[in-house]
């Protein structure tokens, strides 16, 4: 077998298309086809094109992962799940999240401090809500209570945030009990819950 012709891709300018014996058989990225040092002309066994086979494979899974920790804040596990899902192999996953933690886009207490900040911006998420959903996504306890910590997090202020907004809703407006339960099911304190819907002008 022989490599006969290799070509920038239009579709995708980064990736360059294999053709072995005049016919495609894979592509790489410029990266991968510089550390494969293929080049046309080169005559290849069965063996080689299975392990070029496999670099393709993996180059392509390395772009997706990339793009998936580029396009908005990942943690750890999320990548861990990301790459298991599409069967890269243990020793690549653990190569590429060491990766993305020494550049930079993939660093758990900077995921947990963004999350929590987020909840301030948008009404109302109790600190027993984010500690679930961060735990969910494999941030440690204590990097989740660093950040709650940091951000001065205050369960009240949020419930009150809250029932600001469903304030505008007929169904919660005009059902103190439904509001509560709301309130619990969202993991604020029945003492919390209790008060700022107490606070409430129209429900003297």
């Amino acid at each position: 077998m022989q490599i006969t012709r290799i070509t920038q891709q239009k579709r995708d300018a980064s990736r360059y298309s294999i053709y072995i014996d005049n016919v495609y058989s894979f592509s790489l990225s410029e990266n991968a086809l510089l550390q494969s040092k293929i080049y046309s002309g080169q005559s290849i066994t069965a063996q080689d094109l299975q392990s070029f086979k496999s670099l393709s494979d993996d180059d392509k899974l390395k772009a997706g992962a990339l793009q998936y920790v580029a396009n908005r804040s990942r943690s750890e596990r999320e990548v861990q799940r990301y790459l298991a899902k599409r069967g890269a192999s243990e020793q690549l996953a653990e190569s590429l999240i060491e990766h993305f933690k020494t550049i930079g886009l993939l660093d758990d207490a900077a995921y947990a401090q963004n999350f929590v900040h987020d909840q301030h911006i948008r009404p109302g998420m109790s600190a027993r809500q984010i500690t679930a959903k961060l735990t969910e996504r494999g941030v440690a306890k204590d990097t989740i209570a660093g950040s709650l910590e940091a951000s001065d997090h205050d369960d009240e202020v949020a419930a009150r945030r809250l029932v600001a907004k469903l304030m505008r809703q007929a169904r919660y407006a005009e059902d103190t009990q439904k509001m509560t339960a709301y309130l619990l099911r969202r993991g604020f304190s029945y003492d919390v819950a209790k008060k700022v819907i107490a606070d409430q002008p129209n429900f003297d």
